[in-house]
């Protein structure tokens, strides 16, 4: 996944979170388990950034994020993946890296940091 050099660590950080969450977490289409689409999620990477970075009560990302994947899912993919989850764990990694004083953590497949 491409990295635009002009983000901070920590939004660096969240951009690489969000690819992750969508492609394990996500997953509509029920790929995740197959090395070679890695790619398959990221034009939908950016709008979610975009909307974690957004200075707005979580309640309203939430929200965005929601219309937005269920819109993608109905739409574009025709399979409506794991928004629920995949919008917890998206709001739980910015607010753990918000609160960190961000050290280069690391996240796993599901978002998990190690």
């Amino acid at each position: 996944m491409p990295v635009i050099p002009t983000h901070s660590d920590l939004e660096t950080a969240l951009l690489r979170a969000v690819d992750e969450v969508l492609f394990y977490v996500w997953d509509p289409i029920g790929i995740n388990d197959d090395p070679t689409v890695r790619d398959e999620y990221y034009s939908y990477v950016p709008q979610v950034f975009e909307y974690l970075r957004a200075d707005l009560p979580e309640s309203e990302i939430r929200e965005q994020i929601m219309k937005y994947l269920t819109h993608v899912g109905e739409n574009l993919i025709g399979y409506p993946g794991n928004k629920e989850a995949t919008i917890d764990r998206l709001l739980w990694i910015k607010d753990h890296l918000a609160s960190s004083q961000y050290e280069g953590f690391k996240f796993g497949p599901t978002g998990t940091p190690y």
